[in-house]
């Protein structure tokens, strides 16, 4: 399985479940995400190129989605 905390930018307190999937695609994600709607997807993870830690968009559902310190870490935004 997969443990997942997802923040919406509109609310203060994020999410955390686990999936029972792993590598987690972005479709899967969102099957298991508590609200549905139009989003926008970011997941935390280090970016080697820059040396820091990074927002990565993720749109394609077939993606595997990126892992923080052995987590999915999601920001998911509103496109309303």
């Amino acid at each position: 399985h997969t443990v997942v905390v997802v923040t919406f930018l509109d609310e203060n307190v994020p999410y955390r479940f686990k999936v029972p999937a792993a590598p987690l695609t972005l479709k899967i994600f969102k099957e298991y995400l508590p609200r549905k709607g139009n989003y926008r997807y970011f997941f935390k993870t280090n970016c080697a190129d820059l040396d820091t830690v990074i927002q990565e968009e993720v749109s394609n559902d077939n993606d595997t989605l990126p892992m923080f310190e052995g987590k999915v870490m999601a920001r998911v935004k509103s496109i309303e």
